[in-house]
C-alpha cells in the first residue's frame, strides 16, 4: 500500500464508508496510539495529519524488515483510520476551542488525587462460618475441612487437594469464597476444576464432590475451564438458569445490574437451562456463541476479545454503550458513578490494561470528545 491508497482510506472513513468493523479498529487503535504517544493528536491540517502517519508507517517497516506485507497491510489501515480520528479531533479543537480547553483544565484539576486498579482480594468462608482475608494471610496451609487441604499458593490461587483422611459418612462441608468490589481470585477445586473470579463476585462449592453431579453456585462473574468426568458433570447455577457442562471453558457474566445474564463458550459444549419470561428454556452452546437470558433465551455470536478482556487484564470496549463500560469501571476500582446531563446513545471502542490508574481511563474515553468526567474521592461524575 503506497502513500496515496492511505489518504484513500481516511477519505473513506470520513465519508462514513467505512465497515463496522474498520470502525471499531479505527477507534480502537487512536485511542491505544494516542495513549502511548505514538501519534500526535489535535492536528487540524488533514495534510500534515496524514504526512505524520505515513512517517510513523516508513519508520516501522524500515527498523522492522521483518514485518511481514499481510501485516504491513493491516498496519497501515490502521493508522491510516488513526489519521482521521486525528483529523477529526483536531477539527474539533479547531472549531470549539475555549469549551474543551476549559473542560479538559477542570478534569485535570479535578483528577490530582486517582484511584488505583483492584488486585486480588477475596474472603473465604469455611463450613464452620470462619472467614479468612486472603488478601491479609500468609501463603501456606489454611485449613482441613472434610479430608481436603486448603492452601494459599504464592502466585495468589486458593487451591484444594484431598487427602485420605475423608470418610463417605462424614458430614459435607461447604466453601465459599467472595470478592469485593476493587478484587479478583482464582480457586483450583480438588476436581482440577479451575475458576477465576472477577470483581464483586461469589462462588459457592463442596470441598469434596461426591455423588452423581458436581454443583456449583455463582453470583458476578467468572470464568470457568471445568476437568472433564463423564460420570459427574458440573452444574453452575446462577439466578435464572443452570449451566451443564461435561468438561469446558466457559464465562458466565450474571451480575444483577447487567441488563441479561449471559454465558459465552470458548471450548466444548454446554447445555444452558434458563427460566424466561415465558417459561423453561433450553439450548446447547457451541464455541464461540453466547447465550442471554432476559425476557427470552437468545443466541447470538458472542464478542470473544471483550468478553474475556477481564480474565487477560484489559478492558477492551468494542463499540460498547458508556454505561456499560462505567459498570465495569465501578466494579474494578470501587468507586461510585454519576451521570450529569444526557449520556444515552454514546458508544467506544478502545483497550487498556486493568492495572491503569482510572484517570488512563477515563482519559482514554475522553479522547473522543463525547464525554468528560470528574473524579472526587471515590466518585466518577460523568458529563456529555
Amino acid at each position: 500500500m503506497n502513500k496515496e491508497s492511505v489518504e484513500q482510506l481516511i477519505d473513506r472513513y470520513l465519508a462514513g464508508k467505512c465497515t463496522s468493523k474498520e470502525k471499531a479498529l479505527i477507534e480502537r487503535f487512536y485511542m491505544e496510539e494516542v495513549l502511548n504517544r505514538k501519534l500526535p493528536q489535535g492536528d487540524a491540517d488533514p495534510m500534515l495529519a496524514k504526512n505524520a502517519i505515513w512517517k510513523v508507517i516508513s519508520n516501522t517497516t524500515q527498523s522492522n524488515p521483518a514485518f511481514k506485507p499481510n501485516k504491513i497491510f493491516r498496519f497501515y489501515k490502521a493508522i491510516a483510520v488513526a489519521a482521521a480520528l486525528i483529523i477529526v479531533v483536531g477539527l474539533a479543537f479547531y472549531f470549539y476551542p475555549q469549551p474543551i480547553i476549559n473542560r479538559n483544565q477542570i478534569v485535570k484539576q479535578e483528577q490530582h488525587i486517582d484511584i488505583n486498579p483492584g488486585g486480588n482480594k477475596a474472603v473465604l468462608t469455611l463450613g464452620n462460618g470462619k472467614q479468612i482475608i486472603l488478601n491479609d494471610v500468609q501463603d501456606g496451609v489454611l485449613a482441613n475441612e472434610s479430608g481436603v487441604i486448603i492452601k494459599k499458593t504464592k502466585s495468589g490461587q486458593l487451591v484444594y487437594s484431598t487427602t485420605r483422611g475423608y470418610k463417605l459418612g462424614d458430614d459435607l462441608s461447604f466453601n465459599t469464597i467472595t470478592t469485593p468490589k476493587g478484587g479478583q481470585y482464582q480457586v483450583i477445586l480438588p476436581d482440577g476444576t479451575s475458576i477465576w473470579l472477577n470483581a464483586a463476585t461469589k462462588v459457592r462449592f463442596p470441598v469434596r464432590f461426591t455423588g452423581k453431579e458436581r454443583n456449583v453456585s455463582l453470583t458476578g462473574e467468572a470464568y470457568f475451564e471445568v476437568a472433564k468426568n463423564k460420570r459427574m458433570p458440573l452444574k453452575v447455577s446462577s439466578s435464572e438458569q443452570v449451566i451443564e457442562v461435561l468438561g469446558t471453558h466457559f464465562n458466565i457474566n450474571s451480575y444483577a445490574d447487567e441488563s441479561s445474564l449471559k454465558t459465552t463458550l470458548l471450548e466444548g459444549s454446554v447445555r444452558v437451562l434458563a427460566q424466561t419470561g415465558s417459561g423453561k428454556r433450553n439450548v446447547i452452546l457451541k464455541p464461540g456463541e453466547q447465550s442471554a437470558v432476559g425476557s427470552e433465551l437468545k443466541v447470538a455470536k458472542a464478542d470473544l476479545e471483550e468478553v474475556m478482556a477481564w480474565k487477560n487484564n484489559k478492558f477492551t470496549f468494542n463499540s460498547q454503550p458508556l454505561e456499560g463500560i462505567m459498570r465495569q469501571v465501578s466494579r474494578w476500582y470501587n468507586v461510585d458513578v454519576e451521570y450529569k446531563g444526557d449520556i444515552s446513545g454514546k458508544e467506544f471502542t478502545g483497550s487498556i490494561s486493568r492495572y491503569a490508574d482510572v484517570s488512563q481511563v477515563l482519559k482514554m474515553l475522553e479522547f473522543t470528545n463525547l464525554v468528560h468526567f470528574k473524579i472526587k474521592e471515590r466518585r466518577i461524575i460523568v458529563m456529555p
